[in-house]
């Protein structure tokens, strides 16, 4: 059997993990760290909890009632898009409650309940059947989840850019999120999308976004401008983030062009160097090798 799957937490099996959050005011050498010896609780003493707060959940738990009951009348309100609401994968019966609403509802209502039931499926490990069901929503949420993930798990670049392509509502085309993840899925086509790129990036120039300064540096670089993705790079403030290195990447593309003096930690990045580290040698290829880009003039920018 595969060892993921072993490892996996069946229904009614109890396993139990610590962990230790050691604070300090100075960086610390992580090699030298003492971990305590706490006297914990017995796992059998600890309160196993429900649903988080009634607000946060009260919503599905009305649609998973309903599709019980087989009563469409009681079907809620599908979340809107300023809602900030997403189906929770960790209710498992919540996955057919929303394919069934999707079938007795129609039109924008019925986009919304196609766009949970792709984010449902995809929060639970689905991609595949998360796009087969986004391929039938209208909703401009549910064409930006859909590029999110042509790019990250089919690694199809053109499909991704033909999802972020089709999403109509300027708030949503001009949302960071959607103009980072479009922004990368456009780099991986090739030099072909870069007025397409520069286009997108300048439409949100004015916003101070550290993930939109990551992507402008990586714009100037594809131009072949290492000066201009210096500047944006050591001009940014940038937060801590864990386990990725696109930055630091860039950064050494910058010092290869440029012909600077290599350093050996770029902190000021924000990202860690756990992976070289050795703490994630499973996924240290993946980490560390810089990103495949897709064959170039495979696409027209101006579809």
């Amino acid at each position: 059997m595969d060892q993921s799957v072993k490892a996996m937490l069946q229904p009614g099996q109890l396993h139990q993990q610590v962990e230790f959050w050691i604070p300090s005011l100075q960086r610390p050498d992580i090699r030298t760290i003492g971990l305590p010896t706490p006297r914990l609780r017995a796992v059998e003493e600890v309160p196993v909890f429900a649903w988080t707060r009634k607000e946060e959940v009260d919503l599905w738990l009305k649609l998973v009632d309903a599709r019980k009951a087989g009563d469409a009348r009681e079907i809620p309100r599908a979340p809107d898009v300023d809602s900030n609401r997403w189906a929770p994968s960790g209710m498992e019966e919540l996955g057919e409650a929303l394919a069934w609403a999707a079938s007795c509802t129609a039109a924008s209502e019925r986009d919304k309940w196609l766009f949970q039931r792709g984010a449902w499926l995809a929060g639970c490990g689905e991609p595949d059947a998360a796009l087969e069901v986004l391929s039938e929503c209208h909703d401009d949420r549910g064409r930006a989840l859909a590029g999110r993930l042509w790019f990250v798990y089919r690694h199809d670049p053109l499909e991704a850019v033909k999802a972020f392509r089709a999403i109509k509502s300027p708030t949503i085309s001009l949302h960071p999120q959607v103009v980072f993840e479009r922004d990368k899925a456009l780099a991986a086509v090739g030099p072909t999308t870069i007025g397409e790129r520069k286009r997108w990036l300048d439409a949100v120039s004015a916003l101070d976004d550290e993930w939109l300064a990551e992507r402008r540096a990586s714009l100037s670089l594809d131009c072949g401008d290492a000066p201009s993705a210096r500047d944006v790079l050591t001009g940014a403030r940038f937060q801590r983030v864990h386990q990725r290195y696109e930055r630091t990447h860039m950064w050494r593309r910058i010092e290869s062009m440029l012909g600077l003096e290599p350093v050996s930690n770029p902190s000021w990045l924000g990202e860690d160097d756990l992976a070289e580290f050795g703490a994630y040698r499973e996924h240290a290829e993946m980490i560390l090798a810089p990103a495949k880009r897709y064959p170039e003039g495979t696409v027209d920018s101006t579809e």
